[in-house]
């Protein structure tokens, strides 16, 4: 190579040399010395897509759980419950003052009781309604109205007006639903023809309750009393109560009753010209005071044995048929006067039920009813027996036993469900 050709070399490489390094002078600001740093982020962005692409956090881990009960639910201010007893009902037939017409046939397929009962429960206030469905028919077997009144935290009573139970011994007040026996005993069915009646009620509970009491003022008609269901033949308002306590596996009360019974008069016969037949208006005292005990004993595991009597002294209690009222006596001048010939009553019951583990029981009843203590051989003496089927805890089957010497002696084949 010449020096010419040389020398043109030499100026090409050199004039390629400073453009590179202009270019990269000015791209690549210096640092402080004046010298690029090769290692230096660029100051522009990259694009996004040759990007470094920065790891994304991981979520934050869930706090634990707080494990919590759940909330109670909350009740509803309306209840609906109720039961239903079809029964094959077989009785002799006879004539008596219950019975006078002698009906031929008392073996009976019937409905005995088709109860529906609402309550409603508003803070201190309550309502309740029961009606009875039967094949007699449909009648207002119990309504209230109630309200508590708060004495204490711990301390309350409940005033009520309306139908209701007669607080009155244990048979009265036990629910046909649970009772062993197909019907109430000769007391409650004689004093109480049924156990409601009309009027206004104070209860509750004392001594952390062990002790309760019951108070009422009421008609003195039971809802189907022989003259004047679910009303009042006068203007005296009866009274009655129990009070009772319990200690330990016993429990005792004593039950009282006062009031004053009404029978409308009626004129003479023409037909019996001999006899003047006709009778004022005329009103008598009633009352009655009773006694009762309970002894209910734990048996392992055949279930509780339950033990419980009554016995009570009275006067004109007995209500059940009109046949059984006191009479009037002669009056002067002919016809019959306003005084009566009062009748003393005294009656008692004993009763003891077993389970038999779930699904049976059985119970005997003794008693005995005098109508009338100063009539001699007219007294009452009867036997029960009952024995249970429970094949679930809302249905039962009843197979019921009623005997007497001096009345007919019934039977009951029942079928009970309750909901």
């Amino acid at each position: 190579m010449n020096a010419r050709t040389r020398r043109w070399v030499l100026t090409a490489v050199a004039a390629g040399l400073v453009s590179v390094s202009s270019a990269t002078s000015a791209q690549t600001p210096p640092d402080a010395q004046g010298s690029a740093d090769p290692l230096a982020a660029p100051s522009t962005p990259l694009p996004a897509s040759v990007a470094p692409v920065e790891p994304t956090p991981p979520p934050p881990a869930p706090e634990p759980a707080i494990a919590t009960a759940p909330a109670p639910p909350t009740p509803s201010p309306l209840s609906f419950s109720g039961y239903a007893q079809g029964e094959l009902h077989l009785q002799d037939p006879f004539t008596s003052a219950e019975n006078p017409e002698g009906a031929s046939n008392r073996d009976l397929f019937q409905i005995r009781r088709g109860r529906i009962k609402l309550i409603y429960t508003y803070r201190l206030a309550d309502i309740m309604l029961e009606l009875d469905a039967t094949n007699r028919g449909v009648r207002l077997q119990g309504g209230e109205v109630g309200i508590q009144i708060p004495w204490s935290e711990t301390t309350r009573s409940r005033l009520s007006v309306g139908l209701s139970n007669v607080p009155f011994g244990v048979d009265i007040q036990m629910s046909s639903k649970l009772r062993y026996f197909a019907e109430r005993s000769l007391l409650a069915r004689h004093f109480f023809p049924s156990e409601r009646d009309l009027g206004a009620l104070l209860q509750g509970f004392l001594f952390d309750s062990h002790f309760r009491y019951q108070f009422g003022v009421v008609n003195g008609s039971t809802n189907t009393d022989a003259l004047y269901p679910q009303s009042d033949g006068n203007g005296f308002k009866d009274v009655l109560g129990r009070f009772g306590g319990v200690t330990g596996p016993l429990a005792f009360g004593v039950s009282g009753y006062i009031g004053r019974g009404f029978i409308d008069g009626f004129a003479d016969d023409a037909t019996t010209t001999t006899i003047n037949e006709s009778t004022a208006n005329f009103e008598f005292t009633r009352y009655a005071l009773g006694l009762d005990a309970r002894l209910t004993l734990p048996m392992g595991p055949l279930g509780p044995l339950d033990i419980y009597g009554e016995v009570a002294y009275a006067l004109n209690m007995d209500r059940l048929t009109r046949a059984t009222y006191p009479q009037p006596l002669p009056g002067m001048g002919g016809g019959f006067g306003s005084s009566v010939a009062n009748a003393h009553q005294l009656t008692w019951y004993i009763v003891a039920t077993q389970d038999l583990g779930e699904y049976f029981a059985f119970g005997l009843r003794a008693e005995q009813f005098d109508p009338s203590t100063s009539v001699a051989d007219n007294t009452v003496t009867a036997f029960s027996a009952t024995a249970l089927i429970l094949p679930t805890e809302n249905t039962r089957i009843m197979f019921s036993y009623f005997g007497s010497k001096q009345v007919t002696d019934e039977a009951w084949i029942r079928l009970q469900v309750r909901y």
